[in-house]
Order: C-alpha cells, then structure tokens, then sequence
C-alpha cells in the first residue's frame, strides 16, 4: 500500500471493540481474510487481566498515610515501584501480542476483536499509544433482541436476562467506546451497512488497518463471509487459536497462504445458537409498548445521538411516555417505602428475645 507521506504510519495492533451480539465477530472475520492480518480468538487481555491488577495498584497506592497505618501493608508495592510494575504488566502485553503474531507468520497486522475491551480503551491506549479502534455499532435494539436471546441459549452464563439488563448493557459498551475516538485513531462502522453489502465501510476498515482492498475484493469477502455462510459452517473461520486451546505451544497455520484463511489447532466451531439471524429490525415484531418504553427510558438518547431515531416518539405517544414515567416514579417510592420498613422490621426483631 501506498502510504500518503503525511499521514502516521499504519497501527501494528488494531483493536475491533462494540457491544456484544453487534456483529463484531463477523467484522473480524471479514478483516481477517487478508494476508496481512491475523486476528485471534478473544483474548480479553486488558478486561480480566490488565485493568484488574492496573486498579487493584492504584486503590493500593491511593490509600492515605493514616490508612497504611491502621492495616498491615503486603503485596507487590512492597516490592516493587511505580515504573515495574508497569513494565512488568507491559511485558505480559507485549508476550500476548507475540503469541498472536506467531499464530500467522507474515502477517503484519494484529486485530484483536474482544467486546469486553470496549470499556478499556483509555487503558488499551495508555499501554498501546500506537493502536487503532474500530467500533462496531449496531441499532440497540436489535442488540439486545439478540443478547435476550443469547441468555436462553448459549450465553446463558453472562448474556443479560432482563431486556433493562440488555439495554443497560448496550449502552455502557457502545458509550465507552466511542471515548477511543480521542485515540485519533478510531473509526465508527456501522453493522446495517455492512448487511446491506455496502463496500466502503469495509474498505474503510481495511484501511485503517493500512491495507488497500478493491471494492470488487470486499464484495467478494461480504459473498464468502456472509452470516448465512457462517452460520452453516460453510465459511472457513480465518480467527486464529493457538495456545493451549490449539492443541499446544506452537499448533499449526497455513499462513495465509490460501487467501489469509487461517486455523491453528482443531476447526474451530462455535456453540449452537451463536450466530443469529442478524436481522435488521427485528425487535418491532417482538417487542411491547412497554417494552419499548423501558427501552426508550434507558438508552433513548443515545438511539438518538447515534441516528437509529429522529426522537423518542418511536417508543410511543407523549401520554404513554407521561404515563410511563408516573408509573416508574411510583415504583421507586413504593420500592423506598418498602426498604425503610423492612430496615425497621429487622431492627424490630433483632431486639426479640
């Protein structure tokens, strides 16, 4: 690729963030076509290993003089500063990436796609400052349609239940990671227009990653990797695993020598129900006026800032909104109320013989 002279040279690492169920496993396979990049199973490196230490350091390094008197100090500040332990969490990242890389010799590019890291990336960007950000945003709605329907299924262990629980989700994911737009590195990819085949925001992403694809070429990809396709198994998984889930240290790849479809270790196959019809729209036919209050309540603006809805007259008419928003007030008192009395009740029977 020819790079404009101007312009930073392309990232190494490029992290695919958005919520769970927008789609994001299927950007990456798309991306991860290309010869020049490979991208791992989800790593959750920075969501279940770097932002739990890099806190549990600060809330440790944040406790006052008369604090660190009044309990006994133990633990790595007791042996190390500031400056290794950052160096020590940077070479954990660092044998991370190095491990991925290996997974398809060549390759020049990381896309490390792990929705959990959509709530990391001030981090991601203070250990990484040279990586990149693709979010995927898809309508809220049709997410949380599809984690409700995850939670019966094969995500019942951490899909929300509750479709307050689905939109709350939605929201805290995609928020946070339209903050990775400071980065200047970051672009926003819309998963509606991907479903529809348009070429240019592949394209776009493609070139975030610093790689040049025709138009013909992600036509081709959008054929190849279509939901349909995945979903049956008929399309080659390019996601690369390694490690102890590839059957050991060093596993096996072909490089990308085929097109940049990559496996290492056994096929991969995913669980029964993970891909989902990938509908556009389908929450109007599921959902309740009720339904679509709650979710108006809760994550409405943001539908609007985004450009999902002009407003929130979608959820229903300004009586229905007025009359929603008596009814939850109410709640909220009788659930005060009840928590107050049941505080009194317990102090009241404690005091029993």
């Amino acid at each position: 690729m020819a790079l404009d002279p101007r312009s930073p040279p392309p990232p190494t690492v490029v992290f695919l963030v958005g919520a769970p169920r927008s789609g994001t496993t299927w950007l990456q396979s798309l991306l991860g076509a290309h010869p020049e990049i490979v991208t791992p199973q989800e790593t959750d490196l920075f969501s279940t290993l770097v932002s739990p230490l890099q806190s549990w350091w600060d809330r440790e390094l944040a406790r006052t003089d008369d604090q660190q008197r009044a309990r006994r100090n133990k633990g790595l500040p007791a042996v190390l500063d500031d400056q290794q332990f950052n160096a020590m969490l940077r070479g954990c990242i660092d044998q991370v990436l190095d491990a991925i890389r290996a997974l398809k010799p060549g390759a020049s590019v990381i896309v490390e796609k792990s929705p959990s890291h959509s709530r990391h990336t001030d981090l991601i960007s203070d250990f990484l400052p040279d990586a990149a950000f693709i979010h995927l945003i898809r309508d809220g709605r049709d997410v949380m349609a599809s984690l409700q329907a995850a939670s019966a299924g094969w995500g019942s262990y951490w899909a929300p239940r509750t479709l307050k629980g689905a939109a709350t989700a939605w929201k805290t994911n995609v928020t946070a990671a339209r903050g990775a737009a400071t980065s200047g590195r970051y672009l926003e990819v819309r998963y509606e227009q991907l479903h529809a085949g348009e070429v240019e925001p592949l394209q776009q992403a493609f070139a975030l990653c610093g790689q040049t694809v025709p138009a013909d070429r992600c036509r081709e990809l959008l054929a190849d990797y279509s939901l349909d396709r995945m979903a049956s198994g008929a399309a080659k998984s390019p996601i690369a695993v390694g490690g102890a889930m590839g059957g050991g240290p060093g596993g096996g790849t072909d490089g990308g020598a085929t097109g940049g479809a990559t496996n290492v270790g056994a096929e991969r196959v995913e669980p029964s129900g993970f891909f989902g019809r990938g509908t556009v729209g389908g929450w109007r036919n599921e959902w309740s006026t009720a339904d679509r209050l709650l979710v108006d309540a809760v994550a409405g603006d943001l539908l609007i800032e985004l450009g999902y809805e002009p407003d929130h007259r979608w959820a229903g008419s300004a009586f229905q909104h007025r009359k929603y928003a008596l009814e939850v007030a109410a709640a909220r008192l009788v659930g005060r109320v009840g928590r107050r009395i049941g505080k009194r009740s317990e102090r009241a029977l404690a005091k029993l013989p």
